[in-house]
C-alpha cells in the first residue's frame, strides 16, 4: 500500500508540471490523440536506478492522468472520513 501512495504522489507530481504545461484545456481537444508523447520519469524513490523514459499516445496520458487524479480524490475523501486504506 505504501508503495501504491508513493507511485500515486509521484505520478500527480509528474501531471502538475505536465498539466501546467499543456495549457488551455480547449487547446488538448484539438490535438492528435494518437499522438505518441515520451516523458521521462523520475527514479522511485529508494532505488539507485536513474530516470526511466516512458512513451504512450496522448490519449493514453490523458486516461492515466484522470485515473490518477481519481485515485487521489478517493483517497482524500477517505482521510476526511476517518478510514485508512487498505486497513
Amino acid at each position: 500500500m505504501r508503495i501504491h501512495f508513493i507511485l500515486v504522489a509521484a505520478a500527480v507530481a509528474c501531471l502538475n508540471i505536465g498539466s501546467a504545461m499543456a495549457g488551455d484545456a480547449d487547446q488538448t481537444a484539438t490535438l492528435n490523440p494518437n499522438e505518441i508523447i515520451c516523458k521521462t520519469q523520475p527514479p522511485v524513490t529508494g532505488t539507485r536506478l536513474g530516470n526511466r523514459r516512458e512513451c504512450m499516445t496522448r490519449a493514453q496520458w490523458d486516461r492515466r492522468r484522470e485515473e490518477t487524479q481519481q485515485a487521489v480524490g478517493h483517497m482524500q475523501t477517505m482521510g476526511k472520513m476517518g478510514k485508512v486504506p487498505g486497513n
